[in-house]
């Protein structure tokens, strides 16, 4: 298989590598779900990422003018069998972003929801459309997570609500974190310059700046693992659509 950080279109994801960045997009349309294929494809890309000294700056951005709409629905018989083994195998994708050796800027345009928020909340800069629609509906199906993810950029009790009620999240409510909080048609120009500007400072500024930060990062992801090992442990998770 040709290689990611050289440029690749996946069956969920596709890249594009210009010197010390790679814009990475989710491309599974037309809401860029995440499926057991997807958090393949994202393990892989940051995998090799990792494994490559030359980019010390990733850009996620998701295709067809939208971010995720979070875990995909179609794979509920998948998670039905062995929600252990999807869980363990999600968290790992995420995981691989939040601890990434590359510094990690995402744009969300119109939505991000669910296992897609907590994507997008991995990054370490962030532009958000000020008219998104962000949600973490998770506990609805059974699945305790996110709470930390949300924490970084919201703080605890802010996080601990969405979390628990489900309730949309304002966009600007990022903001006091660092978030740039842009019209939805500034997204993805103003997520792009904001890469840009990282890359100019070169790979080992970059990575330097992730070495700096990665015990923050161990922990964060230290954290998020624990909500899936409590998730798996009560055996509650249930993404069957309504009515089947």
């Amino acid at each position: 298989m040709p290689s990611w950080v050289t440029g690749y279109s996946g069956t969920r994801i596709s890249t594009v590598h210009s010197e010390a960045l790679l814009e990475v997009r989710l491309s599974h349309r037309p809401v860029n779900a995440l499926d057991a294929q997807t958090y393949r494809e994202i393990k892989e890309v940051f995998t090799e990422v990792d494994a490559t000294p030359t980019i010390g700056v990733v850009l996620l951005l998701g295709d067809n003018g939208c971010f995720s709409a979070g875990q995909d629905v179609g794979d509920a018989a998948t998670i039905a069998h062995d929600s252990e083994s999807y869980l363990s195998a999600a968290a790992d994708a995420l995981v691989s972003v939040t601890v990434s050796q590359a510094i990690v800027v995402a744009g969300i345009q119109r939505f991000a929801i669910g296992a897609g928020l907590i994507l997008a909340t991995s990054a370490d800069l962030l532009v958000v459309d000020d008219s998104a629609h962000l949600t973490l509906p998770e506990l609805q199906y059974g699945v305790m997570a996110g709470a930390a993810h949300l924490a970084r950029w919201l703080g605890a009790p802010a996080s601990e609500r969405a979390v628990l009620t489900g309730e949309p999240i304002e966009p600007a409510s990022f903001a006091p974190a660092g978030a740039k909080v842009v019209d939805a048609a500034q997204v993805e120009r103003t997520a792009t310059e904001l890469a840009e500007q990282q890359a100019q400072r070169g790979v080992s500024i970059a990575r330097m700046a992730t070495t700096v930060l990665a015990r923050d990062r161990l922990t964060l992801a230290e954290r998020y693992r624990s909500e899936i090992r409590a998730t798996i442990a009560a055996g509650l998770t249930d993404f069957t659509p309504p009515g089947k």
